[in-house]
């Protein structure tokens, strides 16, 4: 006889792998909006530094990571708190404010983590549909705003759509809602340039999450962190373990945050040259596709299914969303200049 687990855990399914049991090192990852990307020669050596050192085989010590992460995102090391990636950022901040029949809303389609979070803690997760042109729209956001909502979530960029979110729609539900924390995650920031930390001073109620696996590469190491006022990070620091945070991950984002020209170079190829260059070819081609803040792009294909099966035979992995709303869409990493140009020619066989 089974040993019986809590009614809402029962009640999830386990978070699926899209890859399959494949490797992806064998594959162009446009699947799951990495940095396509070798580690930068400063990151490679904080590593190796590492490797060679005791401090490999003791507990990991994050406090020398706060200055300078204080210093890149512009608030106070009291502000900020890592974790092990905004995964667990997103679990943290659930757990702190959500009680069972409670209800959070999100964006619908958007990260589905926060849905499966919430269905782990026997929380509603109530889905706003975005508009038809996949935009964000504010004013079905807060209709229906309840007693029972205890949390608001904001992808900005959102995931899987790319869609960006204003400040000023921020800044209005952040006011319209004081008392209801406001979760912004930031987690493509470094790409679409866009946050809402000007608006921390003023709204005691945000938080921010952002992550390292984007525009720096480290998705393998696991860091994000929390942004928030020094009040609130205190309490959510409580439900986060003390050794959470890897020394590896700690040693890479240092070596990062004192070299950003590596990322900053790698976002602007991606910007400047590789997504214009495949919005072009998708607008040359006929084929649909979402503006975007994200280093993504959402497209619409006939026959998508094969055109998935076939890009994965060219060992090109991108991702097919399920969404009723997008089913026929897939999500398109933005990579280097040379990793476009073979999804450009890989699509081209299949168009």
């Amino acid at each position: 006889m089974a040993i019986p687990v809590l009614p809402q855990v029962e009640a999830a399914s386990v978070f699926p792998r899209m890859w399959e049991g494949r490797d992806r090192a064998d594959y162009l990852r446009l699947d799951l909006s990495e940095a396509i990307t070798t580690p930068p020669p400063v990151v490679r050596s904080a590593i190796e530094a590492l490797l060679g050192s005791t401090r490999f085989s003791s507990y990991p010590d994050e406090a020398s990571l706060y200055p300078p992460l204080a210093e890149y995102v512009g608030v106070s090391p009291a502000q900020l708190l890592v974790t092990n990636g905004s995964d667990q950022a997103i679990q943290i901040v659930l757990r702190a404010f959500l009680s069972p029949g409670q209800t959070i809303r999100i964006m619908d389609p958007s990260f589905p983590i926060y849905a499966h979070v919430a269905c782990t803690l026997g929380v509603n997760a109530h889905g706003v549909p975005l508009a038809e042109d996949l935009s964000f729209d504010v004013t079905s956001y807060r209709r229906g705003v309840t007693g029972d909502t205890r949390l608001l979530i904001l992808v900005n960029p959102n995931n899987p759509t790319g869609t960006a979110i204003s400040l000023d729609d921020i800044r209005a539900l952040l006011s319209e809602f004081s008392d209801i924390p406001v979760v912004v995650d930031e987690a493509y920031f470094e790409y679409s340039g866009v946050s809402a930390l000007g608006l921390l001073p003023r709204a005691p109620n945000l938080i921010i999450l952002r992550s390292f696996s984007k525009a720096f590469g480290l998705a393998g190491l696991r860091l994000g962190y929390l942004v928030a006022a020094p009040e609130l990070i205190g309490n959510l620091a409580k439900l986060r373990l003390p050794f959470d945070v890897n020394a590896f991950a700690i040693a890479a984002a240092k070596a990062h945050l004192a070299h950003l020209s590596y990322m900053r170079e790698y976002v602007r190829e991606v910007l400047e040259v590789s997504k214009p260059w495949l919005e072009a070819f998708l607008t040359g081609q006929g084929i649909v596709y979402y503006p975007s803040a994200a280093n993504f792009l959402l497209l619409r294909l006939k026959n998508r299914d094969a055109v998935v099966g076939k890009l994965a035979e060219a060992r090109i992995l991108v991702a097919p969303q399920r969404h009723p709303a997008i089913a026929d869409t897939i999500r398109v990493g933005l990579a280097p200049e040379s990793a476009m140009t073979r999804f450009i020619a890989a699509l081209s066989d299949q168009w």
